[in-house]
């Protein structure tokens, strides 16, 4: 790869990691592309050369986002039990409570602004969610439950994960978000 080629895949990259970050913090509908170049510290005017919309953006950010749902689960997937797979997902929420105590979910709180906008957007974050409700399905299922009970404890799962993340955020309080994820677990490990 050149140096060029190098610069301006980092710009690329950065701008996705501030449009993450701000859509997080701030909000999709707030956040402004001159947010985001003055968060990744580009330019305003070479955000258009990668994206030529905040839609085109915003598909970058899902993809992303995507990529690392994948990739922690590619991680959790080295473990052979189901379980504790299902155990790594919620241990893993645990790490980032602070902040979603504050912010909420990354992902749920984007699903529930472009859903809101009527975006063509809404179908592709939900991909956000649903990807993490499939692949718990197929923990579940390994488990020896039965495909549609896995289904439905799937989307139990993450519905239950996603309510806890707004009632720590709403209340601000990791420990409520704390006691919730401690509940969770003790739900997988009943199972």
């Amino acid at each position: 790869m050149t140096t060029a080629q190098t610069i301006t895949r980092n710009k690329r990259e950065r701008l996705i990691e501030a449009a993450k970050l701000a859509f997080y913090r701030q909000g999709f509908s707030t956040t402004s592309l001159a947010d985001v170049a003055a968060l990744a510290e580009v330019p305003l005017g070479n955000i258009y050369y990668y994206f030529r919309t905040k839609d085109d953006l915003v598909s970058a950010v899902i993809a992303a986002h995507l990529a690392e749902i994948r990739a922690r689960f590619a991680q959790w997937e080295q473990d052979p039990s189901p379980r504790q797979r299902l155990l790594s997902m919620l241990q893993e929420e645990r790490k980032g409570q602070d902040e979603l105590a504050r912010y909420g979910c990354p992902y749920g709180s984007l699903n529930i602004e472009l859903g809101k906008d009527g975006t063509s957007l809404a179908p592709l974050a939900a991909n956000l969610l649903e990807v993490q409700i499939d692949w718990a399905a197929q923990q579940f299922a390994l488990l020896g439950t039965e495909a549609s009970e896995a289904r439905d404890l799937a989307v139990d799962l993450i519905a239950w994960l996603t309510g806890a993340f707004v009632l720590g955020c709403s209340s601000r309080s990791p420990a409520l978000l704390d006691r919730q994820l401690q509940r969770l677990q003790t739900w997988v490990e009943s199972l």
